[in-house]
């Protein structure tokens, strides 16, 4: 058994109106962001809901994938679970560093609710676009950690701010 608790990290992809998908698909191409994405989160677990799975439509290679649904989904390479407390109940025992939660907005949402969330890794993608599922604000629980500048995109780093 172990103790220690993995340091849950939302990754998600914003633009300036929050708008983070539209009918189940990234409203931009940016392979920049992409590729960025794949070498965060490449040998990691990743979380998702079932309509980011079903979007996605397969698991993605060299990561752990963990779809967050209550209809079951039983296809290789996924693991399910019905709740989020289901799953920190396998995840907590296994010793693992870090866990990507890669969306989409409801489980988000559930995350922060539930103040699971240790980071938030976000892609800022310049302009507003038309969208349909939006990330919801965090930012006053979490502090600006680091900024990258990318041709495309500004990746921030956020950290939870600590309560004293």
């Amino acid at each position: 058994m172990y103790s220690k608790k993995p340091t849950y990290i939302l990754i998600a992809a914003m633009a300036d109106n929050r708008v983070i998908g539209n009918k189940g698909q990234l409203p931009w191409h940016l392979p920049e962001d992409l590729q960025n994405f794949k070498r965060l989160t490449t040998g990691g677990v990743i979380i998702m809901g079932r309509k980011t799975y079903e979007s996605i439509g397969r698991p993605l290679p060299n990561r752990r994938n963990i779809v967050l649904s209550s209809q079951g989904i039983e296809k290789e390479g996924i693991e399910a679970f019905p709740t989020i407390p289901e799953m920190l109940g396998v995840l907590e025992n296994e010793g693992i560093d870090k866990v990507f939660i890669i969306g989409g907005q409801k489980i988000y949402e559930e995350f922060l609710k539930m103040q699971l969330v240790d980071e938030v890794w976000l892609s800022k993608i310049p302009g507003h676009y038309e969208g349909d599922v939006f990330l919801a604000e965090f930012e006053k629980n979490f502090e600006k950690q680091k900024v990258e500048q990318f041709e495309t995109f500004q990746f921030i780093r956020y950290r939870k701010k600590e309560h004293i």
